[in-house]
């Protein structure tokens, strides 16, 4: 019951955390600017 509850609040973290990325990605992208998103690792450069 523990892991299932902290498990829910990671979740909601997460969706919280991709939101706000993808909010700054549209603005960025809307000024002609790239974006890379946080924690990701580029393979291809």
């Amino acid at each position: 019951l523990m892991f299932i509850v902290i498990g829910f609040f990671f979740f909601g973290a997460l969706v919280i955390l991709e939101l706000v990325c993808v909010i700054l990605a549209s603005i960025r992208a809307a000024r002609g600017e790239s974006y890379s998103y946080p924690i990701s690792i580029p393979f291809i450069q």
